[in-house]
């Protein structure tokens, strides 16, 4: 679902809100198996790419769907890296996203457009660097198995993007790009 290039630090907030339904399944993410990659380009000639793990992930089915009711993450900005020790400090200090005081990344989903787990569109807020902003991610389940200890697993892909300029990351303006594209990653496991 999201993919986080040169700049660093997504934590993307998991605060379900609402209640789970009755007969609700609540999946935790594995991980171990979730990510966010982040892209952007660099001198409109080339991407920078980074990483970022799922902090914690939570998505609640009914309990006879893999269609999501409701998506929660979170990200820590602090844990982002591109591989490149400089740039990685670069992207955690005050000009980008400042993970000195603005530690974590939240996603919370408003709502969910489709019918079919194979393929529906994520509304959702974005919360980085104290300010939050809508977002969509395309989204779409790869595949439902068992774990070794014999629960069920699950795992969503899904694409998006935000602009930097909307959070205050201004910086190199010119040299970076504004437009970050997101690839997300989340597999779960059934909390039954």
């Amino acid at each position: 679902m999201l993919q986080l290039a040169i700049f660093g630090p997504l934590v993307i907030a998991a605060a379900l809100a609402g209640a789970t339904p009755a007969n609700g399944v609540v999946w935790s993410a594995d991980a171990a198996h979730s990510n966010v990659t982040l892209s952007v380009s660099q001198l409109f000639i080339s991407r920078l790419t980074g990483t970022l793990p799922i902090v914690s992930a939570t998505v609640v089915t009914a309990a006879d769907s893999d269609l999501p009711l409701e998506v929660g993450v979170v990200l820590d900005s602090a844990d982002m890296t591109t591989h490149d020790a400089g740039r990685d400090a670069a992207l955690h200090g005050d000009r980008f996203f400042d993970a000195a005081r603005y530690p974590t990344i939240r996603f919370t989903s408003d709502q969910i457009d489709g019918t079919n787990a194979d393929a529906f569109t994520i509304h959702g807020q974005l919360t980085m660097r104290d300010q939050t902003h809508p977002i969509v991610f395309a989204t779409h389940r790869v595949q439902l198995g068992l774990n070794g200890d014999g629960k069920r697993r699950i795992r969503y892909e899904a694409t998006g993007g935000f602009r930097r300029s909307d959070y205050g990351m201004t910086a190199e303006r010119g040299i970076i790009g504004d437009e970050v594209a997101l690839q997300v990653v989340i597999e779960a496991v059934d909390q039954r």
